[in-house]
């Protein structure tokens, strides 16, 4: 009888749009090719409806503490810098031109936190994961890359797993499309909304999402 209230009181929550139709067309390769994903581009970006996107910094270098992210300096973050040779790609956090963070990517045949995959869809990568809001359970994190013919870098990511919210069992898959432009220097700035705890949150996805303090939101 347990078992039956547990399903009977599940919740799931299910989301994969569609790539952007007022986006530019997505790039293609062969079979065995890698696609290029070389550039700087900036950290504030914007997801399929146009509003602010989660920071580019936060794919990559995740699942801490807001104590932990601001000890890294990870944000201070203003540009992303992807560069890419046969067999490898490095992926580097810049503050103006101080490295604050960097880690190294080599082509293999399965996917982890070392490694990436090549395929006609993109360059795919195992995210860092995202902290999660009162769910006591894992979610999983991938990542697709490719470039846009403006140079633009286009990022899916890809969110599954499970748990319990508040006792209750909790299946998540979604899905959203994120793209970053290159870097030019020149100053922005993204507004959120910012919770009890004085950390930025995004409203759509709050349930899944924590944004340390100026991980996103800056002038610069």
């Amino acid at each position: 009888m347990l078992f039956v209230a547990l399903i009977l009181n599940a919740c799931a929550a299910i989301y994969h749009p569609f790539y952007p139709e007022k986006w530019e067309a997505r790039p293609s390769v062969a079979e065995n090719e890698c696609m290029d994903i070389a550039g700087n581009y900036d950290i504030d970006g914007e997801d399929g409806k146009g509003k602010p996107s989660i920071a580019l910094t936060y794919f990559f270098w995740s699942g801490f503490s807001p104590r932990r992210w601001k000890e890294s300096r990870l944000d201070e973050v203003y540009r992303v810098k992807i560069e890419q040779s046969t067999g490898i790609i490095k992926i580097s956090a810049w503050k103006q031109d101080e490295k604050i963070a960097e880690k190294e990517l080599r082509r293999q045949g399965k996917l982890d936190r070392t490694s990436y995959l090549c395929t006609p869809d993109g360059i795919m990568v195992e995210g860092a994961g995202l902290p999660v809001h009162s769910l006591a359970g894992v979610i999983l994190q991938k990542l697709m890359l490719f470039k846009l013919s403006d140079n633009s870098l286009v990022l899916k990511h890809t969110d599954t797993g499970g748990g319990l919210a508040l006792v209750i069992p909790a299946f998540v898959s979604v899905s959203e499309w994120n793209r970053y432009k290159q870097y030019t220097g020149q100053p922005q700035q993204q507004e959120l909304t910012t919770d009890h705890n004085g950390q930025d949150i995004d409203t759509e996805h709050s349930w899944i999402r924590i944004i340390p303090r100026g991980s996103v939101t800056r002038v610069r």
